[in-house]
């Protein structure tokens, strides 16, 4: 043991540089693969440690007073499914505060005595002023991390055309109500300022429910249940409602995305990694093959050899995977900051020892594995053999480029020669490179389509998208106001679009609502086609799968007391709750809900027009119809934004990553190729070539094997990238995603890829200089 040991020691210490690129591609993958599992389990552990030290509720409504009864409270109560329930008084109220870069509108549940009196949900301050200020409010801890707001700063919340402003007393942390994805956010106050803004308010006033179960199992089915039995007595009054998984879902819906895309890289990576380690295997075995026929010679058995090569690359393994996961924990607290800023949520405690055993297992049980199938092929050496250098008696490979009758130039016939010479070579450079070039692919086509031109991922993600959004107040109709908009020389056109909800089984589903679907422009029907009758209905892709229908199918909608079965006329997909986004006409759905009317109307601009300036005219002229006006564009870039930020990170990551490789891979591969061909290039320089002739040579022989491994990268970036992240999206409801593939820009990555090797295997390449023909002879 103690001889194999010495020999592997030996072998390392010869081969330092080489050693030591093949540390920090391990280092690379081991760091990268425990941040993404670590991201992956940690993350969604995350959450449940937040339910567990809020006493978490597993379900929570929010009802508008109008229309509320004491009997809605009652049946949470005395219900025997549930353990414990609270109700807390609130205000209601759409709003608009800027936000970030823009403004932000939500649905704002403004609760009194900043939580106090609640033990179901209690928000958790994380930053508080030492000043106290008469009119502070504690706003979500998402305002600080992605809002851009600090303690003290003054907020002007608009409420219809009221202004309110307030000064930022702290922030805090609730599962339900801080972040943004969710329909409705809080904002917590003192009993003085709730009463004065409730005074400023009037009719705004609602309650909020929450109760947690004795089995999280059924809250699916309890919560549409109890939906279902609100709705008979009173249509609107459930505001909006939420549950423990959707919500667990859409907090954590971009670290599980970011983590899934880590461990996607890291795996690349890590095959790189591996074939990089067979290569050199490969490679050391025909460089010590005399040696290895001396060792036979002598005693050594076969696994004996393997020993030594198994007890070589373990210990670069295991230095390898001891500072990548050191590394990754360095990087947790800022991976942990950018995934703040959309779960507003704090991850602090991400040490997970089930991560680094993961990570330890995966890196050394596939390295024993290569190590192991890579050095059969020592069995099969005889020790005569290996000690003639490995030359049988007769060669019988083909010359492909014979020098002495070539019409080429004499620096490319040598290149050409060594392309054909290093098949294995060639090869093992060509996978890597076309791995490298389709995950610096698959990263441009994401920047592309989420960064650069988003409009296809804002419609999958956000659904119909248009510039503003009017809604009603309560009385009057708006036909006549619609006909006007549609008339106006600045709108392009007018169209009511609104949304409500209702129960298919035990799941809660959520409609949006229009007269005609063909005047909308968002792609959300991905099969089969809207709906053009009352009789028919578009249900989210995600759901269909869940309940096992198919366009044709169909299904039983409630709303209430009421029922109806309607035909599935096709599939649409968006991240908006879940996968639960539905479509019906405004006739379809009155079939189960009589007493709906449209109180939205989405407004598409011409172009040239500036939202703002219309908006402002909106307002001056009908402020006595329209109750809300919402700059969609704007609102949708604020919230849309955190997911650019991020992909232009992981880019930037991807492709610093991805030129380290390239860099390691090549010096290694090029570092091996001239200790091998020493003598070769010895006798290059006795018959007169130049060492820049030389180098020229060799880095020529990469070009074509480069231009290939690009090509099929960029091939199979434009082939899988829609299918993979369709799979990617399709847990959050986004079925089939179509971006749009920049062929330009992957050939560009090809050939900046192709240009970037050749420029290593010239600088790699300058090693040449030291061989000396002198001392080749004497050697």
């Amino acid at each position: 043991m103690k001889n194999i040991r010495m020999i592997a020691l030996s072998n390392i210490k010869k081969l330092k540089g080489q050693t030591i690129s093949l540390m920090i591609l391990i280092l690379i993958a081991s760091c990268l693969l425990n941040l993404g599992i670590t991201t992956y389990l940690d993350c969604a552990d995350n959450f449940d440690k937040k339910m567990e030290e809020s006493n978490g509720e597993d379900g929570i409504l929010f009802m508008q007073k109008r229309g509320y009864k004491e009997k809605m409270y009652s049946m949470v109560k005395n219900s025997p499914k549930v353990s414990a329930y609270e109700k807390e008084e609130i205000l209601l109220a759409d709003t608009t505060c800027k936000y970030g870069n823009g403004d932000l509108a939500m649905t704002i549940a403004f609760v009194k005595n900043k939580n106090k009196n609640c033990t179901i949900g209690k928000s958790k301050i994380v930053k508080e002023s030492k000043k106290i200020y008469s009119d502070g409010i504690y706003v979500p801890y998402i305002f600080m991390t992605s809002g851009g707001y600090q303690l003290g700063d003054s907020i002007m919340i608009m409420i219809g055309v009221q202004k309110f402003t307030y000064h930022i007393q702290g922030f805090f942390e609730n599962v339900y109500l801080a972040s943004i994805n969710l329909s409705i956010m809080g904002i917590q106050m003192n009993d003085t300022i709730y009463e004065e803004l409730n005074q400023s308010l009037g009719k705004q006033q609602g309650y909020m429910i929450k109760y947690q179960l004795k089995d999280r199992s059924d809250n699916q089915s309890f919560m549409s249940a109890y939906y279902t039995k609100c709705a008979e007595m009173a249509g609107d009054c459930v505001y909006s409602r939420a549950y423990y998984s959707a919500t667990k879902a859409a907090r954590n819906m971009i670290s599980n995305i970011v983590a899934v895309l880590i461990i996607a890289f890291s795996i690349i990576i890590f095959i790189v990694t591996l074939i990089v380690i067979r290569f050199r295997i490969t490679n050391s075995i025909e460089e010590d093959i005399t040696n290895i026929g001396a060792l036979k010679a002598v005693g050594y058995k076969k696994r004996q050899i393997q020993s030594i090569y198994l007890y070589q690359f373990l210990l670069v393994t295991v230095l390898g995977v001891f500072f990548g996961i050191l590394l990754s924990y360095a990087l947790i607290p800022m991976l942990a900051d950018v995934f703040s800023t959309q779960s507003g949520m704090i991850w602090s405690d991400w040490f997970d020892l089930k991560s680094i055993l993961l990570t330890i297992i995966l890196v050394l049980g596939l390295v024993v594995a290569t190590v192991m199938g890579s050095t059969k092929k020592i069995r099969h050496i005889a020790p005569i053999t290996a000690l003639r250098n490995g030359i049988e008696v007769h060669n019988f490979k083909k010359d492909h480029i014979p020098l002495a009758h070539t019409r080429w130039n004499l620096t490319c016939a040598l290149a050409l020669k060594q392309l054909f010479v290093n098949q294995k070579k060639n090869v093992v450079i060509s996978i890597i490179i076309l791995a490298c070039t389709f995950a610096s692919g698959f990263a441009g086509i994401l920047y592309y389509n989420i960064v650069s031109k988003p409009d296809l991922f804002t419609g999958a993600v956000a659904g119909e998208v248009c510039d503003v959004v009017l809604t009603k107040k309560p009385a009057g109709s708006w036909d006549e106001f619609l006909k006007k908009l549609q008339g106006d020389k600045q709108v392009k056109k007018a169209v009511y679009y609104s949304d409500d909800s209702g129960v298919c089984g035990d799941s809660s589903i959520y409609f949006n609502v229009a007269d005609d679907f063909s005047s909308l422009t968002s792609k959300m029907c991905y099969e089969g086609r809207n709906p053009k009758y009352d009789n028919e209905v578009c249900i989210g892709g995600l759901m269909a799968k869940e309940h096992n229908k198919k366009v044709g199918d169909s299904i039983e909608i409630k709303h209430g007391s009421r029922s109806y079965t309607y035909v599935i006329s096709g599939l649409v997909q968006s991240a908006n709750n879940m996968g639960y986004d539905s479509e019906m006409t405004t006739k379809g759905y009155q079939r189960i809900n009589p007493t709906f009317k449209q109180k939205r109307i989405y407004v598409y601009l011409k172009d040239g027009v500036k939202i703002s300036a219309f908006t402002k005219r909106m307002k001056q002229m009908y402020s006595d119809q329209i109750k809300d006006i919402l700059n969609l564009r704007k609102l949708i870039d604020t919230m849309l934004g955190v997911y650019g930020s991020i992909i232009q990170i992981l880019g930037i990551v991807i492709a610093l990553i991805t030129g380290c490789i390239v860099a390691l891979v090549l010096y290694l591969i090029t570092k091996a190729q001239i200790v091998s061909n020493r003598t070769s290039y010895g006798i290059q320089k006795a018959i007169g070539y130049t060492t820049k002739q030389i180098r020229l040579q060799l880095a020529m022989s990469y070009v074509p094997v480069l231009l290939i491994g690009s090509l099929l990268g960029a091939i199979a970036s434009k082939v899988l990238t829609n299918p993979l992240i369709s799979k990617l999206f399709q847990s959050f409801g986004v079925m089939r995603m179509e971006f749009n593939i920049p062929v330009a820009i992957l050939l560009f990555l090809g050939i900046l890829i192709t240009l970037f090797g050749f420029m290593i295997a010239m600088l790699v390449s300058g090693r040449i200089k030291k061989i000396s023909t002198i001392q080749l002879i004497r050697e």
